[in-house]
């Protein structure tokens, strides 16, 4: 059953600062987050970028680089679950219009047209 889309909780207090917005209105995405740095330290601080040079930092990037495998292992092992998400991502935007905030001029020279229908084959 597909879960509708929805406005964040009302105690929300804020997100990641990553650039997918734009990207996910062009192709399926997925965001994967790992424990990388103790909890209570906000998001865009020292302590979160020190702590990328210590063991934690490391056990994170290597769980990351193993949940990403995984996951590829499993799309490639399952062309299916592939398709119906390609379907799931073409249902949920048809008919939308999606207005990027980054200039044209901009966006032309990042990406092209045929760059971006490759990704939804």
């Amino acid at each position: 059953m597909r879960t509708p889309l929805a406005p964040p909780a009302a105690a929300y207090t804020g997100g990641l600062a990553t650039d997918t917005a734009d990207i996910s209105w062009q192709a399926p995405t997925a965001v994967l987050l790992s424990a990388a740095y103790p909890p209570g330290i906000p998001n865009h601080n020292w302590g979160a970028t020190a702590t990328a040079a210590t063991n934690i930092g490391h056990q994170a990037l290597l769980s990351a680089a193993r949940y990403l495998a995984a996951g590829a292992i499993d799309l490639i092992e399952q062309p299916d679950l592939l398709d119906a998400m390609k379907q799931e991502f073409k249902d949920r935007t048809e008919g939308i219009t999606w207005a990027s905030m980054v200039p044209t001029a901009v966006s032309r020279r990042c990406t092209s047209r045929r760059a971006r229908r490759r990704l939804l084959r």
